[in-house]
C-alpha cells in the first residue's frame, strides 16, 4: 500500500498521477484534512482517510501497511502571526510522519518526503538558509 498525504495540492496532484502509471493496482491511502476539498482527487481509486498530520495517532494509522509514503502535506503560505501553526504542521507534523514510518510493526521501508522553504525560519536579507538544529540521529530517536 501506499499512503500519500497532500494529495489535494498540485504537486499531490501530479504525484497521483503518476503513481498511478507506475505501480497499476496497487492500493492507495490519501491523508486528507477533515473539511478539505477532495476534488483534486476525484476519480482516483484510493482510501480516503481523513486527517490531520499534526496528530500522532491517526497518523500512525494511516503509516500502517504503507510500504511506500509520500510526504507532502504542510504549509506554503507565510503571514504574519502564522509562525506557529506553520512550525505545528510543516515541522511536528513531519515528524510524526517520520516517526510513524520507524515505529510501524513493520516499519516503512521508503519515505519521500517534499517540503517547502517555510518549514524553515524566515531568513534576513542575504542570509543563507540552513537546517537550524542539527538532524537526530536514527538512534536518538
Amino acid at each position: 500500500m501506499i499512503l500519500v498525504t497532500g494529495a489535494t495540492g498540485h504537486l499531490g496532484n501530479v504525484l497521483l498521477s503518476e503513481i498511478r502509471k507506475r505501480y497499476p493496482g496497487e492500493a492507495l491511502r490519501i491523508l486528507v484534512l477533515p473539511g478539505e476539498r477532495v476534488g483534486p482527487i476525484d476519480g482516483v481509486t484510493a482510501e480516503i482517510l481523513c486527517g490531520d498530520i499534526r496528530n500522532p495517532e491517526r497518523v500512525r494509522e494511516a503509516v500502517t501497511g504503507a510500504r511506500l509514503v509520500f510526504h507532502l502535506a504542510g504549509l506554503v503560505e507565510i503571514r504574519a502571526g502564522k509562525e506557529h501553526l506553520l512550525e505545528q504542521v510543516n515541522v511536528h507534523g513531519t515528524r510524526n510522519i517520520v516517526d510513524a514510518c520507524l515505529a510501524a510493526t513493520n516499519p516503512v521501508p521508503r519515505l519521500v518526503y517534499v517540503s517547502s522553504v517555510h518549514s524553515l525560519p524566515e531568513a534576513k536579507a542575504g542570509e543563507v538558509l540552513g537546517d537550524p538544529e542539527p538532524a537526530l540521529e536514527a538512534e536518538e530517536r
